[in-house]
């Protein structure tokens, strides 16, 4: 963190957010017409390994593509992870 936030498009109370909710989610941030949602994957160690996202034209992944797919992303990701156990 102390590395990379003085550099980061997003501030620690962001990050903080995103630990909290488990979900991370850009709307026209980087591009105006791109929209996108990820959350985490774990494996059996609890280790981070990969996410799992979605993304794609912000008419269609809405003002906030988290609260749209966000639950799906989030059993999806816990589908993936029982296949790691």
């Amino acid at each position: 963190r102390e590395q990379v936030l003085p550099t980061a498009a997003y501030t620690a109370r962001e990050l903080e957010e995103i630990a909290r909710t488990g979900i991370s989610e850009s709307s026209a941030e980087r591009d105006p017409s791109l929209g996108s949602a990820s959350v985490p994957i774990f494996d059996a160690n609890g280790q981070l390994i990969a996410a799992l996202s979605i993304s794609g034209p912000v008419d269609r992944m809405g003002s906030s593509p988290a609260a749209k797919f966000g639950a799906d992303l989030k059993e999806s990701a816990r589908r993936l992870e029982g296949f790691l156990a």
